[in-house]
């Protein structure tokens, strides 16, 4: 993902268009994630990792319910 400057995602989001990414879940996502990179995770990486986590969970999602409805 390219960031177009500091504190911004993809598609220019800022970082902070996340409301639901408390500070409890930053740290669970730091927990997994650095032991994984072996350094400290910045917070652009953490909202990083979690905006990449949730479009995949969106897709599949979406995929899941279209196999589900398409079929019948």
């Amino acid at each position: 993902m390219i960031r177009s400057s500091k504190n911004q995602l993809n598609d220019n989001k800022p970082a902070s268009y996340l409301p639901w990414l408390t500070d409890e879940l930053k740290q669970e996502v730091r927990k997994h994630f650095e032991p994984k990179y072996k350094r400290k995770l910045t917070d652009d990486e953490v909202y990083e990792i979690t905006d990449n986590l949730t479009e995949v969970m969106e897709a599949y999602l979406k995929m899941k319910l279209r196999e589900k409805y398409e079929n019948k």
